[in-house]
């Protein structure tokens, strides 16, 4: 690990100079929390990065108290272009050094904001659903009396940033401000939460805000080895940026972090990290020895553009610093680009035409295939690699939101080395897609499902010998029908229906749990369950 941190500190100064942060009033942040309800512990740090703790240690373990990791960075990155084709760039490694806290009306932010605010807040599902059955009779827990809901006149902090939006709550009065005493409460999604905001900006008139989510289930298997982080992204400067990517940087550290590859998956918006040989030592920490796991990070909500579109992952990039590693801000924003550091084009020989051909995504084939752009099919060195999940480019208007959810997951089943199949991962993501609407909270029990837009998607059951089940969507066409069973599998798909009832063969109809979702002719995208019964 010293020889990272000489590196690190190498990267940070240049990168202080470049997004122009020198001098910022205010101390580097320090507080930090674990989402720990499930079988993955995660730090959380309120300076901005994930999975990694203040000595510079991995801290995403898995399974929980084994003292085996599988990241030791995360951080979100952001670069646009201003009207004077002026550069920005916001990005970090592994060192926490963005600033807590919101910025205020002016653009700045102050040595006692940053003091204020370098704390987060963490809460179980189960303490707020005690707080919604009135079970806390005598005094109301300190964390929903310190949520901080807009204005809310229990915590002291928020006075300087009055009607300011800052955690999600449940307006119970309708009084436009969160008061527990009210009835109100923290509007999380998960069984468990962590909420932060932090920012990055240089003092005078150029910041960016964050507000921060994290959040995990603990139901199914795939649940438990599952967490998820939703951002903000509030842009408070004076500037609009064009030309704007948002990238999700991951270091992985299976077991050891000299001996992990890297893959994607175009269609399903991931990164996929696995080990890059038979046996994994530890390389000075604990390791998995054989049958170390996979892991994915995933834009499950991908940010809207200015038309409302929904991005998906625009390029996913590999990088190390021995070999092309970013110093300044072009160079962070060259990968951003899909570009190498030195702004040429990222390129892999075609051995079908003979030729080099250029490419934004590196690694994009499944390593049971000799013939596929896999690590394990190159002569690639087995070494420590970064990679960029990004997603753009769009318009950042000065004073706008835009908000964007990425999952980890691992799997654990057996993953047979070297070069495993990616077939049991992308499964999962597969299913936790299935089970997670942008909008709505889909989880195995029900948590959070809208149930006006549930109702208007009908499911009757056809009382005949055979068993059959019709889905009814009255004033509507069903555009796709897609049925899951609870492994991820999908057993029923149909298109082009242009009419408003599908009827299921009876086949597959079993006595058993399945998951629908379905798109119609105006665009609504449905998921939900069917319990079928003997």
């Amino acid at each position: 690990m010293k020889r990272r941190l000489v590196q690190l500190i190498i990267v940070v100064q240049l990168l202080t100079v470049s997004v122009s942060t020198m001098g910022f009033p205010c101390k580097p942040a320090v507080s930090h929390m674990d989402l720990d309800i499930n079988d993955v512990r995660v730090r959380l740090n309120n300076g901005g990065t994930l999975w990694i703790d203040q000595s510079y240690d991995s801290r995403f373990e898995f399974p929980k108290d084994s003292g085996t990791h599988i990241f030791n960075g995360g951080a979100i990155w952001v670069g646009g272009i201003t009207s004077s084709n002026q550069l920005y760039v916001i990005s970090q490694t592994w060192i926490n050094e963005h600033w807590s806290g919101p910025i205020n009306q002016n653009g700045l932010s102050f040595h006692s904001i940053c003091e204020d605010w370098d704390q987060m807040w963490k809460i179980n599902r189960s303490t707020i659903d005690s707080f919604k059955a009135k079970q806390f009779t005598t005094q109301i827990p300190k964390i929903l009396l310190d949520w901080p809901g807009k204005d809310n006149p229990n915590n002291p902090i928020l006075a300087r940033f009055p009607g300011r939006e800052f955690a999600p709550y449940i307006d119970v009065n309708g009084d436009g401000k969160y008061d527990p005493y009210g009835g109100d409460y923290p509007n999380i999604r998960g069984d468990q939460a962590v909420w932060w905001v932090y920012n990055a900006g240089d003092g005078a008139d150029f910041g960016m805000e964050f507000h921060v989510m994290a959040f995990a289930c603990n139901g199914s298997d795939l649940e438990k080895r599952t967490t998820f982080y939703q951002y903000k992204l509030i842009n408070r400067s004076n500037y609009n940026l064009d030309s704007t990517f948002v990238s999700h940087w991951v270091s992985p550290q299976i077991g050891c972090y000299q001996d992990d590859f890297i893959g994607c998956d175009t269609t399903r918006n991931m990164g996929i990290f696995y080990n890059g040989d038979l046996y994994d030592d530890g390389c000075g920490w604990k390791g998995f020895v054989t049958n170390p796991p996979m892991a994915a990070v995933a834009i499950v909500c991908g940010l809207k553009d200015q038309t409302g579109k929904r991005l998906k992952m625009s390029s996913f990039v590999v990088y190390t610093y021995g070999f092309g590693g970013p110093e300044t801000a072009p160079h962070f924003y060259n990968l951003m680009n899909a570009r190498h550091i030195d702004g040429s084009h990222i390129t892999y020989f075609d051995s079908t035409l003979g030729i080099q051909r250029v490419t934004k995504f590196l690694f994009p084939g499944e390593p049971t295939d000799p013939a596929a752009r896999t690590m394990c099919s190159s002569s690639i060195p087995i070494t420590d690699y970064q990679a960029l999940i990004t997603t753009g480019p769009f318009k950042f208007e000065a004073g706008g939101i835009k908000k964007i959810i990425y999952v980890a997951v691992v799997n654990n089943s057996e993953v047979t080395y070297p070069c495993p199949s990616f077939s049991s991962l992308k499964t999962d993501v597969d299913y936790i897609r299935l089970l997670f609407d942008c909008n709505i909270n889909l989880s195995l029990d029900d948590k959070s499902i809208n149930t006006n837009e549930k109702s208007k998607l009908m499911v009757c059951y056809l009382p005949n010998n055979d068993i059959a089940l019709t889905l009814r969507n009255p004033g509507r066409y069903f555009s796709v029908v897609e049925i899951f069973d609870l492994t991820g599998k999908r057993v029923v798909y149909a298109q082009g229906l242009n009419k408003g009832e599908y009827i299921i063969e009876s086949a597959w109809v079993h006595a058993r749990m399945y998951l629908y979702r379905t798109l119609d002719n105006k665009g609504v995208v449905r998921t939900g369950k069917l319990l079928i019964s003997d």
